[in-house]
This record gives C-alpha cells, structure tokens and sequence, in this order.
C-alpha cells in the first residue's frame, strides 16, 4: 500500500512490520498475512492500480459479478477465458488499441502475483510498459484470486480459508 511510505525509514527498502497497517484492496499478501514488506509490495499495489484503470472498478469497493470475489479474481476469470473487453470500462473501450489494453493487463497481472519474486522489478516493469516489443513473461493466477459460488458466504467462507493458511 503507498501509505505505508510513512512508517518507515527513507533507506528501508525491506523489513517486517509488527502491526499491519494500510489500505486492504492495495496491500500485497507477503504483508498482510506475515507483515513483510519490500519494494516488490509497491509493485503489488501499482498493478491494482492498473487493473482499476482498465475494469473501472476499484478494488477497496469491489462488488463482483458472476464468480469473481475480488479484482484480481475478476480480472483473472476474464483473461483465461479471452474476455477481456468484456471487463474493460467502457469508457475506453472506444478509441484503444485491445492489443494494448491487453498487454498492460498483462502487466497488472504480472505485478499482482502471489509471490513477489515473480512479480516485475521497477525497471523491468517500466521497460515493459514503454515498449511494444520486450516479451513478457508468463503470467500466473494472481494473489487474492478468489472464485467461488455468487453467495456471500461460500465469499467469506473462501477469503478465510486462503488467509488462515
């Protein structure tokens, strides 16, 4: 999460947090669940970022449709199965190039992996949105990446599940 820039020292660029403190929807799992945090956190919350640009949708206020519980498991569902302009806002569904759009879905997912090494450092991160020819990476299902029945409480029941793990 970006507040968290103000509970540590400007040379801090890892450690553990001993109270868990932030903005749920933008926090990277390795943090809330065990209170670690790096520069790979911050890449975590900018590929939320970027997943909101596209869907629209915020991730701290998300309300699913089908079986999606979160963002991430939103636009996961709609990327395995090729539906992509389906998620997008459509604000900016006219106008833009799909090839695009996808690629910086593609980017978002890659930055919200569950395990911060496979996510992108900075400099590669900002090398792949600046360039049309650097191939990316393989992406996986992203963390918080939670499908279930459209009841609230096969929701809940599956959000508890994935955090007392």
């Amino acid at each position: 999460d970006f507040g968290l820039a103000k509970l540590f020292g400007i040379e801090q660029s890892q450690g553990h947090a001993s109270r868990i403190v932030g903005t749920f929807g933008y926090m990277a799992p390795e943090y809330v669940i065990h209170g670690h945090y790096s520069k790979k956190s911050d890449i975590y919350s900018f590929g939320i970022i970027i997943l909101e640009i596209i869907t629209g949708r915020q991730s701290t206020n998300f309300h699913g449709s089908g079986r999606a519980a979160t963002l991430t498991s939103y636009v996961w569902q709609h990327w395995v199965e090729g539906t992509i302009i389906d998620m997008m806002d459509q604000s900016i569904v006219e106008g833009c190039s799909i090839e695009q759009v996808s690629r910086c879905i593609h980017i978002g997912l890659l930055c919200v992996q569950e395990d911060p090494y496979r996510r992108p450092s900075i400099a590669s991160m900002l090398l792949m949105l600046s360039s049309d020819v650097i191939e990316l990476p393989t992406v996986s299902e992203p963390a918080f990446c939670i499908v279930g029945s459209s009841t609230a409480g096969s929701y809940s029941s599956s959000i508890y599940q994935d955090f007392s793990s």
